[in-house]
């Protein structure tokens, strides 16, 4: 009689942890999948900044032209690749800040002893925030959580591949080895007199200056 009440009691307890085991296998799914998906975006997202610091590279009539061939770029690259777009519309990332600019100031290292008035890096960045990993799991509650007391997980991607020089800097710097040249001897002025046989003399820019 005690054997057959103890298995009473028992009865459905397997199907309890099966359960509770289906539950707890399940959450850590959707954790890993989370996790891939936002490590994926974050692929994605650095390849379109490498993209974007590439146009950014070349050269163009000024800086400003460079940073809209950069951000042309990137726009084309947000609007034709389908698994971005698919995660942007269902909030798995939003893409919160993005430009070619100059980021010297916020990367600079005081122990290399940099010119603070020159930049040491260019190129495009990204900034972006990853919703799909804010994740509230059955038994398990907030699986992840933001460093620092963060609202959620962000992140900046970015590529720096410099700048070649534009037109109108080349220009510049021109300009500014005739008026060196011509404080050494006012004889170089004669370069740019008509009627002289130098006065087709004209400063060939390249790519680099």
């Amino acid at each position: 009689m005690k054997e057959l009440n103890l298995k009473l009691n028992q009865k459905g307890q397997l199907t309890l942890d099966f359960l509770f085991g289906c539950v707890l296998i399940l959450g850590v799914s959707i954790l890993l999948a989370a996790l891939t998906f936002a490590l994926t975006l974050t692929e994605v997202v650095q390849y379109v900044s490498f993209a974007g610091a590439r146009a950014y590279f070349a050269a163009d009539y000024s800086p400003v032209e460079q940073g809209q061939a950069a951000n042309a770029k990137v726009a084309a690259l947000l609007s034709s690749l389908p698994f971005l777009m698919g995660a942007e519309k269902n909030k798995w990332i939003v893409l919160t800040q993005r430009g070619a600019d100059n980021f010297g100031a916020s990367y600079r290292d005081a122990d290399i002893h940099a010119n603070p008035t020159h930049s040491q890096f260019t190129g495009y960045q990204i900034k972006f925030n990853l919703p799909i990993v804010n994740l509230k799991l059955p038994l398990l509650g907030d699986v992840l959580t933001p460093p620092g007391n963060a609202q959620g997980f962000s992140a900046t991607v970015s590529s720096f591949l410099m700048r070649e020089p534009t037109f109108t800097e080349c220009q510049a710097y021109n300009n500014m080895i005739y008026q060196a040249l011509t404080a050494l001897d006012s004889g170089y002025s004669i370069a740019t007199q008509y009627g002289t046989p130098a006065a087709n003399f004209v400063a060939i820019n390249d790519n680099g200056c």
